[in-house]
């Protein structure tokens, strides 16, 4: 997934591809050593982004230093502009200098350190970094924050254009404080996450990133927890396959930023793919496997990113030639071997999350619409049977609302007599009746 510097497409019969994706978020419990793995792939671009610093920071000073003495010198001619007591001729000596030195500021080349990742940031700060890196930036976590960061967790404020624009390569402008803005002329930004449940089932939860897209965009995996005790001495990655990964990154990422090479398919891998899409649109339609609501979203994007992966795939087999040479056939395959796992795990990932999501937005709507004030999980399978068939079909919207403050159990009142135990009961929260 570490493809964003440069910035390679694939072409398909319908549109290019930009290589960059969002990959995960990785559906991983605790102690699964997800931050142990995550560490170790993400530090040979830490490495490289230090090799780079290294060697850039000379011509990095020098421009920080002529953007300094360019800024005081405005500050110092303005000040003077403002004299109230200076002559006519002086003052149009300063307007002079002081539109000289905002052209000599405009001129002035940006110059910074390159990057190649980010951390826990906000949407603004991230979308000032993608600028400052000619629109190209990776995310590698394995935290869920940014979906704190976007849901607005400093601002109140919910903002996913970025994320949104830097999936499909669009434009995007970044307004800066005293100067004019900055014009991303095609965001890329590549993501892979290894979060915990809650934080996926959190982000479910939210109506934009949802109603948007966003998590449409992202490819999903789900691995089975590891059995218990783990592994002591777990078997290490080759030092022959790491040298490979490493020689093959580097190589990579020291390309020319600025070229954009054009991988096409050929005709066997143009079959592969129109097959799979065929398949999928067919899979789309009213009744189909993938027809119901998110998912059928996250299923339209899915051709688009298995073409993405099958020219990751093709850049690594062929590092020296890869925009000389068309996507092969097996490569297409290979693509749509990886594409078809994602699906399988996203349909899991959609029906637990949407199933939790839907049903709680079911429950809560019955609560307002009824005004109830106490109600048993029996009560709600009496609003739509064919939904909620048992109380097991209940009982996890139920915890799920609880979780979340939306409701709470009351005490067991005990067995009456010598009959059965009353069922538990619900009341839900008074704040949801306040408008």
């Amino acid at each position: 997934m570490l493809h964003w510097f440069p910035k390679p497409q694939v072409e398909h019969e319908l549109k290019q591809e930009r290589l960059n994706t969002l990959e995960g978020p990785f559906y991983v419990k605790m102690s699964e050593r997800k931050s142990a793995v995550e560490a170790r792939i993400s530090s040979l671009l830490v490495e490289l982004e230090q090799e780079l610093a290294d060697s850039e920071w000379k011509s990095v000073n020098k421009y920080q230093s002529a953007k300094r003495i360019l800024d005081k010198r405005l500050s110092k001619i303005e000040d003077q502009a403002s004299n109230q007591k200076i002559s006519p001729a002086d003052r149009l000596s300063y307007e002079t200098d002081r539109v000289a030195i905002i052209q000599a500021q405009k001129d002035l080349e940006p110059i910074v350190a390159t990057r190649f990742l980010a951390e826990s940031v906000t949407p603004e700060k991230l979308a000032n970094l993608m600028a400052e890196q000619q629109g190209c930036l990776g995310i590698l976590s394995a935290e869920g924050g940014l979906f704190g960061d976007m849901a607005g967790r400093y601002s109140d404020i919910t903002s996913i254009d970025i994320w949104l624009k830097g999936h499909s390569g669009e434009s995007y402008r970044v307004d800066r404080v005293g100067r004019s803005p900055d014009h991303i002329k095609r965001a890329t930004l590549t993501v892979g996450l290894a979060v915990q449940p809650e934080v996926i089932i959190q982000a479910f939860s939210n109506r934009e990133f949802t109603g948007r897209g966003l998590l449409a965009r992202f490819l999903y995996s789900v691995p089975p927890a590891r059995t218990m005790p783990r592994e002591l001495h777990p078997p290490s990655v080759s030092e022959e396959l790491e040298q490979d990964y490493k020689g093959l990154i580097q190589h990579l990422t020291r390309r020319n930023r600025q070229t954009k090479p054009l991988m096409t398919l050929s005709a066997g891998a143009s079959e592969v793919f129109d097959e799979l899409r065929g398949s999928l649109e067919l899979q789309c339609l009213p009744g189909g496997d993938l027809s119901e609501g998110p998912l059928c979203e996250w299923a339209n994007k899915l051709a688009g990113a298995i073409a993405r992966i099958a020219g990751l795939l093709h850049m690594a087999a062929h590092e020296n030639s890869f925009a000389k040479l068309e996507v092969s056939g097996k490569t297409m395959q290979d693509a749509t071997m990886i594409g078809l796992y994602y699906l399988e795990h996203a349909k899991a990932l959609f029906e637990k999350s949407n199933h939790d999501v839907d049903g709680a937005h079911i429950v809560v709507n019955w609560i307002l619409r009824n005004g109830q004030k106490m109600f048993t999980a029996r009560d709600v399978m009496q609003i739509n049977r064919r939904r909620f068939a048992t109380v097991k079909d209940v009982e996890p919207i139920l915890d799920y609302l609880t979780e979340r403050g939306y409701i709470r159990g009351l005490p067991s009142e005990g067995r009456s007599g010598t009959g059965r135990p009353g069922s538990p009961k619900w009341e839900p929260n008074p704040a949801l009746f306040v408008i």
